[in-house]
């Protein structure tokens, strides 16, 4: 009888190991609910599961989320978003109902009542939190934390006001130690890359606020028209915010790039990721992209000199960015202009000097590396088309003297 007992429970034991796991993978939100007890967990009770499930959930169910969806869930709706214009690319076509779907940005206004709520809503949870500290005597309290945004482990931010503080006020030449220059170099380039990330999103979401809703408003045509040119205002900061970040300054009706700057902003795969993302979005001005072309080059072509290996891969995000600058080269219209392109035979002629202290031809390195072989195909190609008239002489010489220092063996 006992053995018959234990035989039971075993049978009882194998039958709730075997049940089915339960897989969510893009789960409708049409969906019937689950109930967690049918959710196996050896780590945590049900209660719990729900309490964390609900705590992840949250930024997105609650009422300040429901009125900035764009910013709630914005890496979903940005995925489904890239996803139906890549089908359109190759020749796809989109699912149906998935355009619909996608959120569109809302009034500052709106933005600005959705942070309260949300702010008013941590103002409870840690008040709570106190309350029940004292209430328990506790020796210490940790505060829930969004989920929705990671707990800062290291504060940095008087780091890297302090290193951005010294480099602009030129006093990088009063640092003790080689060490000290890298530390402030890689905390400037941090600053910028994460500056130029932030204009680079809201221009993406001023774009797409001006597209979905071109004539929203609430109190006539009047404050239509004084919204828009609000826009446009921000429009034009954050432009100037992005061009700042790769050096790219006005001075008077023409542009200069500060190569330092930009070198830093390029140093990190980061920054190449982002300076890849706004050129092949049209984020990035023309004439900021194309002043940037040359400059890019001349520290790729220094980067490709410094390494010990010519046959190593290349440093994360070099290839995007090479991609992306020949699209730009190869761009018709509108196109880059022919002085843009003289500067870029400049900067790979005087590149040659880097490689004969190295003691390599320009030949090995771009053999080594075929998208910047592609990238200076493009600019011959595209140049022998633009550069006529009074450029045709200059680029003819420039490009003789490219031609024999690649014969060199």
């Amino acid at each position: 009888m006992r053995l018959q007992e234990e035989e039971e429970k075993q049978d009882g034991l194998a039958r709730n190991t075997r049940r089915e796991r339960i897989f969510f993978d893009n789960a409708s939100p049409n969906a019937a609910p689950l109930p967690a007890t049918a959710i196996i967990c050896t780590s945590m009770t049900s209660r719990d599961l729900c309490y964390v499930v609900h705590a992840i959930l949250r930024p997105l169910l609650s009422f300040a989320s429901m009125l900035d969806a764009y910013n709630a869930d914005y890496y979903r709706w940005s995925y489904d978003d890239r996803k139906s214009r890549n089908l359109l690319f190759l020749g796809g076509s989109i699912p149906s109902g998935n355009n619909q779907n996608l959120p569109a940005p809302v009034w500052k206004e709106t933005k600005v009542k959705a942070q309260e709520m949300e702010d008013q809503f941590r103002q409870k949870v840690e008040q709570r939190a106190d309350e029940w500290s004292k209430e328990k005597q506790a020796l210490g309290r940790v505060v829930k934390v969004n989920v929705k945004r990671p707990r800062a482990l290291l504060a940095t931010t008087s780091l890297s006001s302090n290193a951005e503080k010294k480099l602009d006020s030129s006093e990088e030449h009063q640092l003790e130690t080689e060490e000290d220059r890298q530390r402030v170099n890689l905390w400037a380039s941090r600053v910028a890359i994460d500056k130029g990330y932030q204009s680079y999103l809201n221009l993406v979401e001023l774009r797409r606020l001006l597209q979905a809703r071109p004539g929203d408003t609430w109190s006539g045509e009047d404050s239509s028209v004084n919204r828009r040119e609000e826009l446009l205002k921000e429009v034009e900061d954050n432009v100037k915010k992005l061009q700042e970040s790769f050096g790219v300054k006005k001075s008077g009706l023409n542009l200069d790039c500060d190569e330092m700057i930009l070198s830093r902003t390029l140093m990190l795969p980061k920054g190449r990721m982002l300076l890849s993302r706004v050129i092949d979005e049209g984020v990035l001005p023309h004439s900021s992209a194309c002043k940037v072309l040359p400059f890019a080059i001349k520290i790729i072509f220094h980067s490709a000199f410094s390494v010990s290996d010519l046959s190593a891969a290349p440093p994360a995000g070099e290839d995007r960015l090479l991609r992306s600058l020949a699209g730009l080269v190869k761009t018709v219209q509108p196109s880059v202009d022919p002085v843009n392109l003289l500067a870029c035979l400049d900067s790979t002629i005087h590149a040659d000097s880097a490689t004969r202290g190295e003691k390599r031809t320009m030949k090995s390195v771009l053999t080594s590396k075929r998208t910047l072989m592609e990238l200076l195909y493009a600019i011959f190609s595209r140049g022998s088309e633009v550069c006529v008239g009074d450029f045709e002489k200059d680029w003819k010489e420039k490009e003789t003297k490219f031609l024999a220092i690649l014969s060199q063996n």
